[in-house]
């Protein structure tokens, strides 16, 4: 059984900067807006004293969308965390989200996201190599984001974090941080309740003092006098389509009261754990149906790096012996091009202006860009498996990686341009 000192210390912030959005300040505080759900047992938490069972095969009792190794190993401590949460009384409280959180991923090992702070653990698995992904805060703008996450299959040990602001800035209250759990079946399978795992704050002193399904537990509030409860509640609506249920159609908001972890109304940041994707990307991820049907998870689809598509309109022309290649509509050639071929251009009387547009005559192009992989002034990145100079790297990009730059905050414009930049591109291929 998982034993801990009572007098378990809070962790101390450094700050620091996330990489996907401008800055964020120190963040210590969680959440003042959330929910709770049903227990291990299916029997709702504010009806419960008894502790909750940990199955010895989590994987036939519950129903996942996605868990791996790692994740199991998660997952079972944060059941057995909802056990003995209330023996260590400094840890059901405001503000402790993510200390709560971190709690449960150093009893499974894993320590290197430790923080009482929200971002600092989101920029903690960003600079261990995992994905850090925003999303829109619109319908159809966060289906198309987590579609790019692994199908839209997030696995138990994302963390899921939720900010007032776009940079996460601000005071305690302002963030909060959860983890994904298991998910709950309705009506014909198709349709799933996902759900998280958080340091939850919904209580009767958020509804008149009355206490409603997916508060904490009455055992804490009133008996305990606790504000806060570590406890599983509902997050996304999902409904999926296809033969396994696997693809993402469509999704809504199952949270029971207004909660910063509401990626319509609030900037949700979901993170995968490196050690997390690796297992999917070694097809050791699994779904199952919580009746004891388990099956093997797709391998995620990987993006194409190296492929290089076109834009409506253009086709790709073979560039010398070399490999290079040029998009073109027959008259003209799709940039941007290289300083190297600029300042060739303005040598043969191009003109500034012209010679650092986006489109050129194909003849000009193709003298100015030379026959080898990668237009003059370039070389090839073999990590990126793009052409590079300096700081850019070059397209143009396809959908997959031009909709995986949109989520990450990389702008429309930019996204669906042919010029990158080298460590963003980096970044998105991790």
């Amino acid at each position: 059984m998982f034993t801990t000192s009572t007098s378990y210390p809070r962790r101390s912030a450094a700050t620091f900067a996330l990489a996907l959005v401008p800055s964020l300040a120190l963040l210590t505080g969680c959440s003042a807006g959330a929910e709770t759900s049903d227990s291990a047992t299916g029997e709702h938490l504010g009806a419960m004293s008894q502790a909750v069972t940990v199955p010895s095969d989590v994987k036939v009792a519950y129903r996942f969308d996605a868990i791996t190794p790692t994740g199991e190993r998660i997952f079972r401590n944060a059941l057995t965390w909802m056990n003995e949460q209330e023996n260590h009384p400094s840890f059901p409280q405001p503000a402790q989200c993510a200390n709560n959180l971190s709690h449960v991923l150093e009893m499974t090992g894993i320590d290197r996201y430790s923080s009482p702070s929200v971002a600092e653990m989101l920029e903690n698995v960003r600079d261990a190599g995992g994905r850090v992904v925003m999303l829109p805060r619109s319908k159809s703008g966060a289906l198309a984001s987590l579609r790019t996450i692994n199908g839209g299959n997030l696995p138990v040990g994302t963390l899921v974090g939720g900010c007032l602001r776009s940079d996460c800035t601000g005071e305690a209250g302002d963030d909060h941080i959860a983890m994904v759990g298991d998910s709950l079946p309705e009506g014909d399978g198709r349709a799933t309740t996902l759900r998280l795992y958080h340091n939850n704050w919904y209580r009767p002193d958020n509804n008149n003092g009355v206490w409603v399904p997916n508060m904490i537990s009455r055992h804490s509030y009133y008996e305990l006098g606790f504000k806060r409860q570590w406890m599983a509640t509902p997050w996304l609506a999902l409904t999926r389509e296809g033969e396994s249920g696997s693809g993402l159609t469509g999704l809504e908001s199952a949270l029971p009261a207004v909660d910063d972890l509401d990626p319509l109304q609030y900037h949700v940041f979901i993170a995968i754990l490196p050690e997390l994707q690796h297992e999917l990307d070694n097809s050791q991820g699994v779904r199952t149906d919580g009746r004891g049907g388990v099956q093997p998870l797709d391998r995620p689809s990987r993006v194409n790096s190296g492929e290089i598509a076109c834009p409506a309109g253009y086709e790709k022309q073979s560039v010398g012996n070399a490999g290079g290649v040029l998009c073109t509509d027959g008259t003209n050639a799709w940039g941007p091009f290289t300083e190297a071929m600029v300042e060739k251009c303005i040598q043969w009387g191009g003109g500034v202006q012209a010679c650092r547009s986006d489109r050129w005559s194909l003849r000009l192009a193709e003298r100015a860009r030379g026959t080898g992989q990668c237009a003059i002034g370039a070389s090839f990145d073999s990590a990126l498996r793009y052409c590079v100079e300096g700081d850019d790297a070059f397209g143009p990009f396809p959908e997959s990686m031009v909709a995986r730059c949109i989520t990450a905050g990389g702008g429309e414009t930019t996204c669906r341009s042919a010029r990158w930049s080298r460590q963003f591109l980096g970044s998105l291929l991790r």
